[in-house]
């Protein structure tokens, strides 16, 4: 599934995934595995402000769309969104809780937020990760915090904004993996993903030796 082809000019082209998030625990126990094998010197991060981490692009009948990527932008009328992405809220203040264990993400997104969101912005976005269906693809698979608050508050806004407050109150523990200098370099410069150097496949092949 990872697999780096190395060409003799140095150009890599990456055949499955070509960067890793380091957000969450997730994001933190891979870069500790990384600094781990040694590997911390070869981390290629990208900072959310870099244009490639902005600059993200839809195409819709014919034409490429910028997606929204800053603050002002979602208040503004962008195309290929039929409005200003913030009404989203309203929308998922004035829908239903519908109780479920599970459904489709698309479903779950186009039902609190609106149809343009999950069809311009979530559907492409899962085919870039793993070529598959918003459709057909579980709302865990990438909003399961969100399903969880509309299951537990009626309303993602209700359990955002719960969690939220919760964190000035109770303050959570960090766990030790965020102290490792690698964690600790990336949530200080902001890192929105990073490769590595010589690519992916070169955590497989240092895990295998």
């Amino acid at each position: 599934w990872i697999q780096t082809t190395r060409n003799p000019d140095g150009v890599l082209y990456e055949k499955g995934p070509r960067t890793v998030r380091p957000a969450g625990p997730q994001g933190a126990n891979t870069l500790a595995l990384v600094e781990d094998l040694g590997l911390a010197d070869s981390v290629r991060p990208v900072t959310y402000g870099h244009p490639s981490s902005t600059n993200r692009l839809v195409l819709v009948g014919g034409k490429l769309h910028k997606l929204p990527s800053t603050l002002s932008s979602v208040f503004r009328n962008l195309p290929p969104f039929s409005r200003p992405l913030a009404l989203a809220v309203f929308k998922d203040l004035l829908s239903p809780r519908i109780k479920c264990e599970d459904t489709s993400l698309y479903e779950f997104v186009a039902r609190r937020l609106g149809n343009d969101i999950a069809q311009y912005a979530i559907d492409p976005m899962v085919r870039g990760i793993c070529a598959g269906d918003s459709k057909q693809v579980s709302v865990h698979f990438i909003a399961k915090y969100l399903h969880q608050m509309e299951q537990e508050t009626g309303r993602i806004t209700f359990g955002v904004a719960r969690d939220y407050l919760k964190g000035f109150v109770v303050k959570p523990e960090v766990p030790l993996v965020e102290n490792l200098e690698l964690v600790k370099q990336a949530r200080g410069e902001k890192w929105a993903v990073w490769g590595l150097e010589n690519g992916l496949e070169s955590l497989v092949e240092t895990l295998q030796k």
